[in-house]
């Protein structure tokens, strides 16, 4: 987890916003062993593009070929169990993968069988997936919340109750992600529009009135502003200023035009 600024903790990069790299190699390496029975793996950002065995270790070899920003770099290993699945779009398809705790497969399965529906979606109204030549993956963390990295998501978990999370941090892949803010003070653009597209997701798959509903739980009466004056703290930089009054900013932009 290096969102905003920490990827310089675990790995020698040029961190921050201000200048991506243009692609990244993840080469992880991990004793051969299992637990529970199932085989330790290594995830990380694109595709897999191969393993190599030796020593009794395997190193996953992960590339991804377009522009990143280092805090969107990841890498998780654990005995995960893979969920597959393919989306299709006009004259492309790309596979969905799902990295999942062996105890919270079921729950998985249910949680995850809407994606497709939802990338069908955000790219009628956003266009084509950003990363559409190679993947989209979501990996299980256990803790924490979300944390949008590049073509594969943190989530605590997969389940139904967690879906909206899983179509916020979908929506990053568009906004946060391909597009990114200059600073971190502009974060609401980020949080914003992934958390007023969780609001046009439920318009879709439920109707207008249920919009409405959505966004009422974006209304924010505190005081604040949306740009932050005060990004030097990381752990501080999300704040429910920016996801609920970003969205509805954005939901009264709409009512405008």
């Amino acid at each position: 987890l290096s969102t905003p600024y920490l990827a310089h903790t675990w790995w020698p990069c040029k961190d921050g916003m201000a200048d991506k790299i243009d692609s990244v190699y993840v080469f992880i390496t991990v004793k051969d062993t299992s637990i529970n029975s199932i085989p330790v793996r290594a995830v990380s950002n694109g595709i897999l593009t191969g393993t190599t065995n030796k020593d009794n270790k395997t190193t996953y070899q992960w590339k991804h070929l377009y522009p990143i920003v280092p805090y969107y770099v990841m890498a998780a290993v654990s005995n995960y169990v893979q969920l597959d699945d393919v989306f299709s779009g006009d004259s492309y398809e790309f596979p969905l993968n799902y990295y999942v705790f062996d105890s919270h497969v079921d729950e998985a399965l249910s949680g995850i069988s809407d994606m497709p529906d939802v990338f069908e979606f955000f790219t009628e109204v956003f266009g084509d997936y950003p990363f559409k030549e190679e993947a989209y993956a979501m990996t299980q963390l256990g803790f924490y919340g979300g944390i949008e990295n590049q073509t594969n998501s943190i989530v605590r978990e997969m389940s139904q109750d967690w879906f909206f999370v899983s179509v916020h941090e979908l929506a990053h892949q568009w906004f946060g992600d391909m597009i990114t803010c200059e600073t971190w003070n502009h974060g609401w653009l980020n949080e914003g529009f992934a958390s007023y597209a969780e609001a046009l997701y439920a318009e879709r798959a439920f109707g207008h009135e249920y919009y409405m509903g959505y966004m009422e739980h974006f209304e924010y009466y505190n005081s604040g502003s949306l740009y932050l004056n005060d990004v030097s703290d990381p752990f501080n930089v999300f704040r429910r200023i920016i996801y609920h009054k970003g969205a509805y900013v954005l939901h009264m932009l709409r009512g405008i035009m």
